[in-house]
């Protein structure tokens, strides 16, 4: 429930599976891989970058938060459920 993409029409970031393992890609960047805390929070391997994400009254996934050590920001999902 988790995949898909955040952002808007001009600017999406995409959380991916390739096998068994997950990454996030943002505009004209590489692939990264993603590890999981937990069944809504995932991390991406080789920066300090956690993301949690919300979901909402019938259990689908609303948006993404973005805590990195300077500065935490929202992405919606695109499209909106």
């Amino acid at each position: 429930p988790l995949l898909g993409d955040y952002g808007d029409k001009d600017w999406k970031m995409t959380v991916s599976r390739d096998g068994d393992r997950l990454f996030l890609q943002m505009p004209g960047q590489e692939k990264w891989e993603l590890g999981a805390y937990g069944e809504n929070e995932l991390f991406v391997k080789i920066m300090a970058w956690r993301m949690s994400f919300t979901k909402n009254a019938v259990g689908k996934v609303i948006k993404l938060t973005n805590t990195q050590p300077s500065v935490t920001w929202e992405r919606p999902r695109f499209p909106t459920p």
